[in-house]
């Protein structure tokens, strides 16, 4: 007995060692993390200076020449949700902390279309309660939620580049708004709106399309490299589900074997019902979709014995992405004739991925 309880004693003892050293590498990771997030905060406020008055002139004449002005937004850290909460009730922004809590909470209820665009391996729910807190500030997330939530179109005006777009399915209005420097955001006005606390009136909408595209189309949109079978196989091993599919062909592709993803044989699909996407690959022999597919938690290809997501996936994402974002201005520029198109991403999980600003 006395043996019995002193061994008991000794595990019980290890355990709490064992906590102890999990808690210690817990809190050191948030640490890491916190310390990472504000020296990217202090990095882009230093880029953010450098947008000079010669600047700021050449934004309000850019501008001006489409009939629309700036309203400053104080730079506190809120001044994204201070220039969406001018677009949409007016107020000068003085209800900005409302606005925030509620796309937080947004965000938080539609957790699965933003949970896997959280950056530096943050926690969701550590992510939302940070949003949540005055003076943090917002980006791209909070722009599609505020899209999503409000039924709106977003545009995003830049100084001498094209604009970024985020479009909403039966939105009833476009909110407009500029982006300087690396981290700063103001509400856009037409020139002979004098504000007045309320909100703007007159602002250019963006056409809807009421029907949508597909989520076959969606997806080609996202990955313009992918061939059609690969598209179809991907939403078929992902129920339709476009950020999954997505990262499902990057694997793929990362790992050479895009031209394998599983396709179905010609008798399981009418061709009458068929809609060509783009130039279709020769049908194989189905596969498993996940057969040799480089996982995000699975060992680099690259040989440095890191997993995956915290290697060479960020740089392999980024590389699509742009690839994405060129292929689309191509388009544009055949179909309108222009040399610079504004770029039009629909409010879906992959648009998330594609529109970092």
């Amino acid at each position: 007995m006395g043996k019995q309880k002193a061994s008991r004693r000794h595990e019980k003892r290890v355990r709490k060692e064992e906590e102890g050293n999990r808690d210690r590498e817990a809190r050191e990771v948030r640490e890491q993390r916190l310390a990472r997030r504000e020296a990217k905060k202090e990095a882009k406020k230093k880029r953010g200076k450098r947008h000079s008055s010669d600047e700021d002139k050449l934004f309000r004449s850019q501008l001006s020449e489409l009939g629309l002005g700036i309203a400053v937004m104080d730079g506190d850290g809120n001044c994204l949700f201070r220039s969406l909460e001018d677009q949409l009730y007016g107020n000068e922004g003085k209800g900005h902390f409302e606005l925030r809590s509620k796309i937080a909470r947004f965000e938080e209820e539609e957790r699965e279309h933003f949970e896997h665009f959280v950056e530096d391996d943050e926690p969701f729910d550590d992510y939302v309660a940070r949003m949540r807190t005055d003076g943090e500030w917002g980006g791209n997330l909070e722009m599609v939620a505020a899209s999503m939530l409000f039924k709106s179109h977003v545009v995003v005006h830049q100084l001498s580049s094209p604009r970024y777009e985020i479009r909403c399915r039966g939105a009833t209005r476009t909110l407009h708004l500029s982006f300087h420097g690396e981290s700063h955001y103001n509400s856009v006005r037409l020139l002979d709106d004098p504000g007045l606390g309320r909100p703007p009136k007159g602002l250019p909408h963006l056409e809807t399309d009421d029907d949508g595209p597909t989520p076959e189309e969606t997806l080609s949109r996202a990955a313009p490299w992918a061939p059609v079978a690969a598209v179809r196989a991907a939403l078929a091993a992902t129920d339709a589900s476009i950020d999954d599919s997505v990262e499902l062909l990057v694997e793929h592709r990362t790992n050479g074997t895009l031209d394998r993803l599983g396709v179905s044989s010609d008798s399981d699909e009418d061709p009458s019902t068929r809609r060509r996407i783009g130039n279709d690959e020769p049908r194989r022999q189905p596969q498993h979709p996940r057969a040799s597919v480089q996982t995000r938690g699975g060992p680099c290809k690259c040989g440095s014995g890191r997993p995956y997501k915290k290697c060479c996936r960020p740089a392999d994402l980024k590389k699509v992405r742009q690839e994405h974002q060129q292929q689309r201005r191509r388009d544009e520029q055949q179909q309108q004739g222009q040399v610079a198109a504004p770029t039009t991403l629909p409010v879906t999980a992959a648009a998330l991925g594609a529109l970092r600003i």
